[in-house]
């Protein structure tokens, strides 16, 4: 074996290899023993009190959603969200309106009825492209019903 004839490079390997033997800071304690992750919890002591606040509960309202009958059919409405309101009178289901706008409509072969919003519907042809074009809007649930719906849901609230 051959002697080395830079001795500085053997104390460069030597003080190399010891900084990756030596262990992480901290990781013993101050008597000298290694530390150990056994002591240490994932979870709070269970020792502490628990902070209660001193403001009183509210109550919350719960919403006993309404149940009336349809104006059309006479069957009870259960999702009063898929209901078009007719003022004051009642309720129709939305199924039964869209039957009962086709029948006075006299739809064709190609016109469509479709929902629009706000209490509108539409009936719609397409042209050449495959577009959709409105040929007639009718307005069955107007902002004054609406309101009086969404105020008639809330009455309800316990």
């Amino acid at each position: 074996m051959e002697k080395n004839n830079f001795p500085e490079m053997d104390v460069r390997k030597k003080k190399r290899g010891e900084k990756r033997r030596r262990k992480k800071k901290g990781a013993l304690r101050k008597d000298g023993h290694e530390r150990s992750d056994q002591g240490r919890k994932l979870l709070p002591s269970q020792d502490r009190k628990q902070f209660h606040g001193t403001l009183p509960d509210t109550p919350i309202k719960s919403v006993v959603e309404p149940r009336p009958d349809c104006l059309l059919c006479g069957k009870t409405i259960e999702n009063i969200a898929e209901a078009v309101s007719a003022g004051e009178n009642g309720f129709y289901h939305f199924d039964c309106i869209m039957d009962k706008i086709k029948e006075e409509e006299h739809l064709g072969a190609d016109e469509k009825l479709s929902y629009i919003g706000e209490g509108n519907f539409g009936i719609f042809t397409t042209d050449a492209e495959g577009k959709l074009i409105l040929q007639k809007k009718i307005n069955v649930e107007s902002p004054e019903t609406y309101q009086q719906m969404k105020q008639y849901v809330e009455n309800q609230k316990q």
